[in-house]
């Protein structure tokens, strides 16, 4: 039977001997014959020479029977009757219960220091430490226990670890760490996960039994955008020389320096009026995968009247924006400097008398 199950008693009396029996009755000792407070008897009657009667106990819980093969729960039923000479006779029999041998085994996978079925978030190259907590869910005890784990690949089996457990009690549970495990480039959180997934064996009562639990781990987003602008042929940080009334193309590399892609970037140039947006112009980048870089450029801006060089400088400033997978945006911010150069020049007329 399984613990819980119900349990009926039949009991098959004869009269066995050569004169009738009155008062015949089945006393039994509910398994505990060291405890009478749960003995219960079945009356039978009167049997007849050569008779025979079967009679049932009423239906009996069984909650926690021994496993077979270990042990058994026995009944003891003792039939009494009386001769008609007043003479006692009884007999008595058991009946043995157990519970099948029911091997089991469980396992918990977790990730350093993330619970049970959360994502560890983690750097790239960042070594992760796996915890595995087996349980011996069965009746009997379990030998050989082993955790194999796949190291993330499921199908190289090149790179798989075991680690032992051992032996596991009835009950036990046992907590086993593997050795700590770079993982070089996991996905982005939000973009995907590495799993591991751990397949725990250990065998009892003949039989082996496995179980397995994954755990997962996602690098930590790290959006980021840059922009470098400079103007006309000039450097980065350096100032572009111009004649007044020359016109500047402005140049805008922008690069998605995070690990998240972005879309729909645009930079915006606030043509070097600060405050005002009316003559603000933009200039459409669009979408950047990680690590991916883009330079667009202004048209020409005609700047009228820049300060000489060396006591002023003209200053745009450029702003780029894009999308995140999540929605929010994300931006950043350059200038580029234009001056007038210097352009010596001397002039003088002379006339003579009142020529």
């Amino acid at each position: 039977i399984h613990p819980g199950d119900v349990v009926v008693f039949h009991y098959l009396v004869t009269n066995t001997g050569n004169v009738p029996l009155t008062n015949v009755f089945v006393s039994d000792d509910g398994g505990t014959p060291g405890n009478p407070a749960d003995d219960f008897s079945v009356t039978i009657g009167s049997l007849a020479v050569g008779q025979s009667v079967t009679v049932d106990s009423a239906p009996i819980t069984i909650s926690n029977p021994p496993v077979c093969g270990q042990s058994t729960l026995t009944n003891t039923a003792v039939v009494s009757g009386v001769a008609s000479n007043q003479v006692v006779v009884t007999a008595q029999d058991t009946a043995g219960i157990c519970t099948p041998e029911r091997p089991g085994i469980s396992i918990i996978k977790t990730a350093g220091s993330a619970a049970n079925g959360e994502i560890l978030q983690i750097r790239v190259g960042d070594s992760v430490v796996y915890h595995y907590t087996v349980t011996n869910t069965g009746n009997v005890p379990l030998s050989n226990v082993t955790v194999t784990d796949d190291g993330g690949t499921p199908g190289d089996p090149s790179d798989d670890f075991t680690v032992t457990v051992g032996s596991l009690a009835v009950g036990q549970s046992v907590t086993v760490n593997s050795a700590a495990i770079t993982v070089p480039n996991p996905p982005v959180c939000g973009e995907g996960e590495w799993v591991n997934v751990a397949v725990v064996s250990g065998s009892g009562g003949g039989k082996t039994v496995t179980d397995d639990e994954f755990a997962a781990v996602c690098e930590v987003a790290d959006p980021s955008i840059t922009i470098v602008k400079t103007a006309g042929n000039a450097a980065d940080g350096q100032e572009w020389q111009i004649a007044p009334g020359d016109s500047v193309i402005y140049h805008y590399t922008v690069t998605n320096t995070g690990n998240l892609p972005i879309t729909g970037a645009v930079v915006t140039d606030d043509a070097g009026t600060p405050g005002n947006p009316f003559d603000d112009f933009t200039v459409v980048v669009g979408n950047l995968a990680p690590g991916a870089s883009v330079t667009v450029d202004s048209a020409p801006i005609l700047i009228p009247n820049p300060p000489m060089c060396g006591t002023g400088v003209w200053t745009n400033v450029a702003s780029v924006e894009g999308t995140l997978p999540s929605g929010g945006t994300i931006g950043a911010i350059d200038n580029a400097t234009v001056c007038a150069a210097p352009v010596p020049g001397i002039s003088i007329v002379k006339t003579a008398g009142s020529a």
